[in-house]
Protein backbone atom coordinates (compact mmCIF):
# COMPACT_ATOMS: atom_id res chain seq x y z
CA UNK A 1 0.00 0.00 0.00
CA UNK A 2 1.35 3.54 -1.11
CA UNK A 3 1.04 6.68 0.65
CA UNK A 4 0.02 9.09 -1.77
CA UNK A 5 0.57 12.33 0.48
CA UNK A 6 4.24 10.53 0.94
CA UNK A 7 7.18 12.34 -0.81
CA UNK A 8 11.16 12.01 -0.98
CA UNK A 9 13.78 14.88 -2.15
CA UNK A 10 14.55 15.10 -5.76
CA UNK A 11 16.34 18.13 -5.71
CA UNK A 12 17.52 21.29 -3.35
CA UNK A 13 17.98 24.52 -5.87
CA UNK A 14 19.93 27.91 -4.46
CA UNK A 15 19.56 30.92 -6.67
CA UNK A 16 22.27 33.45 -5.20
CA UNK A 17 20.30 36.51 -7.58
CA UNK A 18 16.36 37.05 -7.23
CA UNK A 19 15.52 36.91 -10.80
CA UNK A 20 18.99 35.13 -11.63
CA UNK A 21 19.78 31.55 -12.94
CA UNK A 22 20.62 29.00 -9.55
CA UNK A 23 21.65 25.44 -9.96
CA UNK A 24 21.04 22.22 -8.12
CA UNK A 25 22.58 21.02 -4.96
CA UNK A 26 23.17 17.91 -3.16
CA UNK A 27 22.97 19.82 0.38
CA UNK A 28 22.40 22.62 1.79
CA UNK A 29 22.28 24.71 5.12
CA UNK A 30 19.92 26.88 6.31
CA UNK A 31 19.07 29.92 8.30
CA UNK A 32 15.96 31.08 9.52
CA UNK A 33 15.62 33.58 6.38
CA UNK A 34 16.32 30.72 4.06
CA UNK A 35 19.46 28.72 2.55
CA UNK A 36 22.52 30.33 3.36
CA UNK A 37 23.53 32.13 -0.14
CA UNK A 38 19.76 32.06 -1.10
CA UNK A 39 18.41 34.92 -2.97
CA UNK A 40 21.18 38.02 -0.77
CA UNK A 41 21.39 39.66 -4.31
CA UNK A 42 18.94 41.52 -6.10
CA UNK A 43 18.60 43.53 -9.82
CA UNK A 44 17.28 47.10 -9.07
CA UNK A 45 16.15 50.19 -11.81
CA UNK A 46 17.12 53.12 -11.36
CA UNK A 47 14.20 54.01 -8.49
CA UNK A 48 15.62 50.93 -6.58
CA UNK A 49 12.67 48.33 -7.51
CA UNK A 50 13.57 44.88 -8.01
CA UNK A 51 13.43 43.32 -11.50
CA UNK A 52 12.19 40.12 -12.78
CA UNK A 53 12.28 38.01 -15.87
CA UNK A 54 8.22 38.95 -16.33
CA UNK A 55 9.45 41.79 -17.81
CA UNK A 56 13.15 40.85 -18.01
CA UNK A 57 13.30 37.44 -19.65
CA UNK A 58 17.07 37.54 -20.39
CA UNK A 59 17.61 37.39 -16.70
CA UNK A 60 16.91 33.99 -17.38
CA UNK A 61 20.07 33.40 -19.43
CA UNK A 62 22.57 34.95 -16.41
CA UNK A 63 23.76 32.29 -14.52
CA UNK A 64 24.78 32.97 -10.79
CA UNK A 65 27.32 31.22 -8.52
CA UNK A 66 27.96 31.56 -4.76
CA UNK A 67 31.61 31.34 -4.07
CA UNK A 68 33.53 32.11 -0.26
CA UNK A 69 33.89 35.52 -0.61
CA UNK A 70 31.11 37.20 -3.11
CA UNK A 71 29.50 35.44 -6.21
CA UNK A 72 30.12 34.98 -9.77
CA UNK A 73 28.05 36.01 -12.52
CA UNK A 74 28.18 34.36 -16.45
CA UNK A 75 25.97 35.02 -19.87
CA UNK A 76 26.50 34.32 -22.92
CA UNK A 77 28.61 36.51 -25.06
CA UNK A 78 30.26 38.61 -22.49
CA UNK A 79 33.41 37.93 -19.81
CA UNK A 80 32.02 36.53 -16.78
CA UNK A 81 32.65 38.77 -13.29
CA UNK A 82 33.13 37.99 -10.13
CA UNK A 83 31.79 40.26 -7.90
CA UNK A 84 32.75 40.55 -3.68
CA UNK A 85 30.69 40.60 -1.22
CA UNK A 86 30.31 44.76 -0.53
CA UNK A 87 32.92 46.43 1.62
CA UNK A 88 31.71 47.85 5.19
CA UNK A 89 31.27 51.19 3.86
CA UNK A 90 29.48 50.76 0.99
CA UNK A 91 26.63 52.80 -0.27
CA UNK A 92 23.51 51.93 0.90
CA UNK A 93 19.99 52.55 -0.31
CA UNK A 94 16.43 51.45 0.37
CA UNK A 95 15.29 49.10 -2.27
CA UNK A 96 11.60 48.16 -2.89
CA UNK A 97 10.15 44.07 -3.08
CA UNK A 98 6.85 44.26 -4.29
CA UNK A 99 5.35 45.86 -1.22
CA UNK A 100 7.83 46.19 1.17
CA UNK A 101 11.07 48.90 1.29
CA UNK A 102 14.47 47.41 2.96
CA UNK A 103 17.99 48.87 3.27
CA UNK A 104 20.48 47.14 0.78
CA UNK A 105 24.42 47.63 0.06
CA UNK A 106 25.29 48.80 -3.59
CA UNK A 107 27.71 45.44 -5.20
CA UNK A 108 29.54 48.64 -7.32
CA UNK A 109 29.85 50.38 -10.30
CA UNK A 110 31.74 47.09 -12.07
CA UNK A 111 28.45 44.74 -10.94
CA UNK A 112 26.35 47.74 -12.01
CA UNK A 113 28.00 48.51 -15.56
CA UNK A 114 28.13 44.37 -16.25
CA UNK A 115 24.69 43.70 -15.39
CA UNK A 116 23.59 46.68 -17.30
CA UNK A 117 25.15 45.23 -20.56
CA UNK A 118 23.81 42.48 -19.89
CA UNK A 119 20.35 43.16 -19.52
CA UNK A 120 20.24 46.17 -21.96
CA UNK A 121 18.64 48.18 -19.01
CA UNK A 122 20.05 50.66 -16.44
CA UNK A 123 20.09 48.56 -13.16
CA UNK A 124 21.94 48.18 -10.40
CA UNK A 125 23.44 45.33 -8.07
CA UNK A 126 22.69 45.27 -4.62
CA UNK A 127 23.17 42.51 -1.69
CA UNK A 128 21.07 42.08 1.49
CA UNK A 129 23.74 42.06 4.24
CA UNK A 130 23.31 40.12 7.69
CA UNK A 131 22.36 43.14 9.75
CA UNK A 132 19.41 44.34 7.47
CA UNK A 133 16.16 42.01 8.75
CA UNK A 134 13.14 42.08 6.07
CA UNK A 135 10.35 40.86 7.76
CA UNK A 136 7.80 38.23 6.47
CA UNK A 137 4.27 39.36 6.10
CA UNK A 138 2.75 38.65 9.63
CA UNK A 139 -0.61 37.67 8.09
CA UNK A 140 0.94 34.24 6.63
CA UNK A 141 3.58 33.68 9.69
CA UNK A 142 4.48 34.51 13.65
CA UNK A 143 5.44 37.94 13.56
CA UNK A 144 8.86 38.92 13.76
CA UNK A 145 10.26 36.22 11.12
CA UNK A 146 12.69 37.16 8.44
CA UNK A 147 12.68 36.61 4.67
CA UNK A 148 15.67 37.04 2.04
CA UNK A 149 14.75 38.44 -0.93
CA UNK A 150 12.22 35.79 -1.82
CA UNK A 151 8.65 36.78 -2.83
CA UNK A 152 7.58 35.92 0.74
CA UNK A 153 8.89 33.08 2.70
CA UNK A 154 12.20 31.60 3.60
CA UNK A 155 12.38 28.33 1.60
CA UNK A 156 10.26 27.43 -1.63
CA UNK A 157 8.91 24.17 -2.29
CA UNK A 158 8.22 22.57 -5.92
CA UNK A 159 6.51 19.14 -6.58
CA UNK A 160 7.75 17.19 -9.71
CA UNK A 161 4.18 15.54 -10.05
CA UNK A 162 2.33 18.49 -9.83
CA UNK A 163 4.58 19.86 -12.65
CA UNK A 164 3.86 17.04 -14.69
CA UNK A 165 0.26 17.18 -13.54
CA UNK A 166 0.61 20.93 -15.05
CA UNK A 167 2.20 20.44 -17.93
CA UNK A 168 -0.52 17.97 -19.73
CA UNK A 169 -2.63 20.99 -19.53
CA UNK A 170 -0.16 23.34 -21.42
CA UNK A 171 1.21 23.66 -25.33
CA UNK A 172 4.30 23.84 -24.18
CA UNK A 173 5.78 21.80 -21.38
CA UNK A 174 7.84 23.85 -18.96
CA UNK A 175 10.80 22.81 -16.43
CA UNK A 176 10.54 22.64 -12.41
CA UNK A 177 13.06 26.04 -12.60
CA UNK A 178 10.75 28.26 -14.05
CA UNK A 179 9.19 28.42 -10.42
CA UNK A 180 12.86 28.53 -9.19
CA UNK A 181 11.83 26.39 -5.90
CA UNK A 182 14.44 25.68 -3.18
CA UNK A 183 13.35 22.17 -2.49
CA UNK A 184 11.87 19.83 -5.58
CA UNK A 185 10.00 16.69 -4.11
CA UNK A 186 8.65 13.84 -6.22
CA UNK A 187 6.40 10.87 -5.43
CA UNK A 188 3.31 12.43 -3.80
CA UNK A 189 0.09 12.80 -5.62
CA UNK A 190 -0.32 16.05 -8.16
CA UNK A 191 -1.28 19.30 -5.64
CA UNK A 192 -0.66 16.88 -2.31
CA UNK A 193 1.54 19.82 -0.98
CA UNK A 194 -1.21 22.09 -1.01
CA UNK A 195 -2.79 20.57 1.51
CA UNK A 196 -0.01 19.99 3.99
CA UNK A 197 0.86 21.30 7.22
CA UNK A 198 3.63 21.66 10.22
CA UNK A 199 3.69 18.28 11.74
CA UNK A 200 3.82 18.17 15.45
CA UNK A 201 4.93 14.63 15.62
CA UNK A 202 8.71 15.23 16.86
CA UNK A 203 7.35 17.24 20.02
Amino acid sequence: MTNENLATVAELRIHPVKGLRGGVHMTADIEPWGWVGDRRWMVVDAAARFLTQREHHNMALIEAHNTATGIILTTPGMERIIIPFPAPDAETLEVVVWRDTVGAVAAGVAADTWMSTALGHSCRLVYLADTTSRKINPAFAPAGQSVNFADGFPVLLGSLTSLADLNTRLAVSIPISRFRPNIVVRGAAPWAEDCWRRSDSAK
